[in-house]
């Protein structure tokens, strides 16, 4: 993310990941099936082609909801681009033969976006924090980071930006 990101920054920047995903991809050999990862939603039109392409289902893995999260924390604002942005999300979701979303709420928020909820599969992308506890402290650990041993210690795996509002 640029220091001044923008929402026409990102959506250029989208767009261009969409265009040389779909350059690199186009002279392989037909695949049997395309199974895209969006955001970004762009890069679900690319994939349609492929999948077009190739007379191959195109499944959709809905890891967020780009129109909703960027409203959310001000990033997007102009009621025009939020209504292309819609736009562009449904023709995504009609093209795909299949769906995959990560939650309940992606879920009822594609079923209001006119979604038929058969098309749709819930496969939550979390864990189970009753089959997994934590560990005693590790001493090392906590001394090659600078902790305390009684500093509360927390790991992180996903982005934390622009985006959820934090820079």
């Amino acid at each position: 993310m640029p220091k001044k990101g923008s929402a026409i920054w990102r959506i250029s920047y989208d767009t261009s990941l969409a265009i040389g995903s779909f350059l690199n991809a186009v002279n392989l050999p037909r695949q049997d099936l395309v199974l895209c990862v969006t955001p970004p939603t762009q890069l679900a039109i690319s994939c349609a082609a492929l999948a077009r392409a190739w007379d191959a289902p195109l499944v959709l893995l809905v890891k967020d909801l780009p129109i909703d999260a960027a409203k959310a924390v001000g990033l997007l604002k102009s009621t025009l681009v939020i209504k292309l942005g819609r736009m562009l999300e449904r023709l995504a979701y009609r093209l795909a033969d299949r769906i995959i979303v990560i939650s309940p709420g992606f879920y009822r928020n594609l079923v209001r976006q006119g979604v038929p909820g058969d098309r749709i599969v819930e496969i939550g992308d979390w864990v189970d924090i009753e089959s997994v506890s934590p560990l005693p402290p590790d001493r090392a650990m906590r001394d090659l980071l600078g902790a305390g041993q009684n500093d509360f210690l927390v790991v992180h795996t996903g982005n934390m930006g622009e985006k959820q509002g934090l820079i």
